[in-house]
């Protein structure tokens, strides 16, 4: 019967979409720009994109951890296989927004790099993937 009481709160916070509703992760810019090519412009204005959605990131995780934090609050007494679940869906989207956003900050990090570099005319020394 606990183990069954167990299974039916877990099922109630999980599904739940008093915090599910409020923590949507941020959509990484879709295009950034080639390093190669572009305009100051372009690198400008990627650089204010990639800064927005940085901020919208760490707004993010900061509601996921208050989300979590909302589900120990409700279910204090909730036995450790219950607050294991927990830890396990915060890390995932934790997880998850992080390697996202590293994976977009390398992109467009190697964009820039390479914008710099043939910036100053250094254009056999200028290894960078096209941009995607």
């Amino acid at each position: 019967m606990k183990k069954f009481s167990c299974v039916l709160i877990l099922a109630a916070a999980l599904s739940s979409t008093a915090w599910a509703a409020d923590c949507k992760p941020p959509e990484a810019p879709r295009k950034i720009p080639d390093g190669k090519t572009a305009k100051k412009e372009e690198m400008v204005a990627a650089s204010k994109l990639f800064k927005q959605y940085n901020e919208a990131t760490t707004t993010y995780l900061a509601c996921v951890k208050a989300e979590h934090e909302a589900q120990l609050a409700k279910y204090p007494k909730g036995d450790d296989e219950l607050k294991k679940q927990f830890m396990e869906s915060y890390e995932k989207k934790n997880d998850a927004a992080v390697d996202v956003a590293q994976e977009f900050t390398g992109r467009f990090n190697t964009q820039v790099r390479a914008f710099q570099c043939f910036q100053e005319g250094k254009t056999d020394k200028c290894d960078a993937p096209k941009a995607k």
